[in-house]
């Protein structure tokens, strides 16, 4: 008997047709949208969009106090898709320069929607298939460059949980009762000073206390002082209590902290025999931003310094390749496709050296082996947060390696240094501006604006304050949709990391390797325009600069 076959199931998908006629749909009506919402603009700000989907000031509670639950008809639902995309960043815009958002690759984009299309959830490859293989092969890809050639790791939502990741392996590791009786009260965790925010809130989900999150002060080159840091975990050993894990930083986006991983290895591991430890420190390294430059690692200063690019650029390129030199010795790293890695969000990656972390991170009733890793017995929910494991982050971070590869990471990473390189030559060029991070490893520009017309008519001219007006001005302007570059401030920063020589700042992060130097000198001449209006508007009006505090999420 010859079984039929649905016709649905080969020739034409009816359901794939009326995905793409929507998403077309639904992409022009929000730009159109968008247009609609600037008619009230002149000039190019009516036709071109901005870096930024416009957008009125709203109250939360007065919004969700008129939440209704009508149903709309297809054209109406397309209309109401533009409300999500209202003051959201548009990375594809040239004047898109506020954080570390690139514009996705197109295959990547595919990966992400190919996943989505056919609902993966990457927990268990009995449902889930090979997308746990393949998160794997990222994960392994990414290790071998740096000669991890045993690593394992898991896919996750943001850079926050490649931390949260690392520390509760640590906390495995130094007090393995902890997984079914509960973390002791006598373990710290010591991060670089100019390293993320989000360690202490880690700290404080697994228990630990934001308290026992210590902070290693750096040099001026951003590097985690070993002096202090013997300091720090001498006290910490005479209180009785043990050291988790080290947290390095492995590239910020502001002044792009990096440790020397070779002198941090070697000097924890000098403390331990000292002290005669019975453990080691779990050493992790947020290089979520920076896994990148692992790419140069199998690269000589000679391959490099034969680089097509500037000596601005090769010298930076190999310092940095430098410090991640004794990677070979940490336990795990962070990676962040979505930042530098031309992926959609959120492709994240914790990475550790070996599969322990498989027994590291899950509830203690569990011991991996061999037969784990056999086809229908890998299961993911043992050690993962989350049971509904996202897949699209997985499949777009393979699409992009296999599409360009370290080669081509490499490529876009020069490019982005070439570009800074560009911007901080025509800044220099101006009157206005004056930039402060010319030792940065990292390609952000961080620049103070000299309000020369404001300072020469007051005596109590106060930079920061004029400095937060000119930032509000500048995003209410985008945020009216006006083609107007998006960049942002930075408060109390310091000046060649110095506590005691700080400044309001601002801050250009560009994103799109190819920036062409004309577009380059617009955005500043624009920008430099902006300046002369505002002194003038000040100045004329007698206006009273307000004192505004802005948060200061960029770090």
């Amino acid at each position: 008997m010859q079984i039929p076959i649905l016709e649905t199931n080969c020739g034409s998908d009816p359901q794939f047709e009326q995905f793409l006629n929507d998403l077309r749909k639904s992409h022009y009506t929000v730009q159109e949208e968008a247009r609609k919402h600037q008619a009230e603009l002149s000039g190019k700000d009516q036709v071109c969009l901005g870096p930024k989907f416009p957008v009125e000031s709203f109250n939360y509670e007065s919004e969700l106090a008129q939440l209704t639950e009508d149903t709309l008809s297809d054209e109406e639902l397309a209309k109401e898709m533009y409300s999500f995309f209202q003051g959201v960043a548009r990375p594809q815009s040239e004047l898109s320069l506020f954080n570390m958002v690139p514009e996705p690759m197109t295959t990547a984009i595919v990966g992400s929607c190919m996943a989505t299309l056919y609902n993966v959830n990457s927990l268990m490859d009995a449902y889930g298939g090979k997308s746990l293989l393949i998160e794997q092969k990222v994960v392994r890809t990414i290790g071998k460059w740096i000669d991890w050639n045993e690593s394992y790791g898991i896919a996750c939502n943001g850079g926050k949980l490649t931390m949260l990741y690392a520390v509760k392996a640590a906390i495995s590791k130094i007090a393995p009762d902890s997984q079914s009786k509960g973390i002791p009260d006598n373990l710290v965790v010591i991060a670089n000073e100019g390293g993320h925010y989000c360690v202490e809130h880690v700290c404080s989900l697994l228990g630990i206390g934001t308290e026992k999150c210590l902070r290693g002060i750096t040099d001026e080159y951003g590097k985690m002082d070993l002096k202090n840091l013997e300091h720090i975990m001498e006290i910490e050993i005479k209180k009785g209590n043990k050291i988790a894990a080290i947290i390095c930083s492995g590239g910020t986006t502001i002044n792009f902290f990096c440790d020397n991983t070779q002198k941090v290895a070697d000097f924890v591991d000098e403390f331990v025999d000292k002290h005669k430890l019975d453990y080691r420190p779990h050493l992790h390294l947020d290089s979520v931003i920076g896994w990148i430059y692992f790419a140069l690692l199998k690269k000589s200063n000679e391959e490099i310094s034969n680089f097509k690019a500037t000596d601005f650029v090769k010298n930076k390129l190999i310092e940095t390749k430098n410090r991640f030199l004794g990677l070979a010795t940490f336990d795990s790293f962070g990676v962040d496709f979505h930042k530098d890695g031309l992926c959609p969000y959120s492709s994240s990656f914790f990475v550790s050296k070996t599969a322990d972390c498989f027994n590291l991170l899950n509830d203690g009733n569990y011991k991996y082996d061999s037969k784990d890793f056999d086809f229908e017995q890998f299961r993911a929910y043992r050690y993962t947060l989350e049971n509904s494991k996202p897949s699209q982050g997985i499949l777009s971070a393979w699409m992009v390696l296999k599409k360009i590869g370290s080669k081509g990471l490499i490529h876009y990473l020069t490019q982005l240094h070439e570009t800074q390189y560009k911007i901080i030559k025509e800044m220099e060029k101006q009157g206005v501006f004056k930039v402060l991070n010319k030792c940065s490893l990292g390609w952000e520009v961080v620049f103070a604006i000299h309000f020369k017309k404001l300072a020469a008519e007051s005596e109590d001219f106060n930079h920061d304050q004029a400095a937060m007006g000119f930032m509000q001005r500048c995003w209410d302007k985008v945020n009216r949709g006006e083609v107007f570059p998006l960049f942002s401030v930075v408060p109390d920063y310091r000046i060649d990391n110095d506590r005691n020589n700080t400044t309001t700042a601002f801050l250009i992060y560009p994103m799109q390797g190819n920036l062409s130097l004309s577009s380059i000198t617009e955005i500043l001449n624009t920008i430099s325009n902006e300046v002369s209006l505002f002194e003038e508007t000040v100045l004329k009006n007698k206006e009273e600069l307000v004192t505004r505090i802005f948060e200061k999420p960029i770090r």
